[in-house]
């Protein structure tokens, strides 16, 4: 059994951080246009909020599961060797060509992570 190292788990952090630090800017809009009846920051305030949490959650969960182990890399459940693997580019995975599928993947870049992977990419 393989241990798979998590390369979305560093993306998941940072959007529950830029979630948790945009839901603080617009409930200090919001307090300020109750307390000083601006109507005009209170819908600024509901609207960003809605806006956030709209955006960054649909495109948090747009992203695949992506983990690798020292033999292999596991995309969304699906297994392909670094034999298969042409390269690491700055957030990209790329495949050789298959014509059935993309041959790329999206990944949040970690400048560790990314180390790590050309590492386990020169030794295949």
């Amino acid at each position: 059994m393989e241990n798979f190292k998590s390369l979305t788990s560093e993306l998941g952090q940072m959007f529950a951080i830029g979630i948790k630090i945009g839901s603080i800017v617009c409930l200090g809009f919001l307090i300020y246009g109750i307390i000083e009846n601006v109507y005009d920051a209170i819908l600024f305030s509901i609207l960003a909020i809605l806006f956030l949490y709209i955006t960054l959650l649909r495109k948090m969960f747009s992203f695949k599961k992506i983990e690798y182990s020292t033999e292999a890399i596991k995309i969304s459940d699906e297994k392909y060797s670094f034999n298969n693997i042409i390269d690491f580019k700055l957030g990209y995975i790329i495949l050789k060509d298959d014509p059935s599928k993309n041959n790329y993947y999206n990944y949040f870049y970690s400048q560790n992570r990314f180390k790590e992977l050309k590492r386990l990419l020169s030794k295949q």
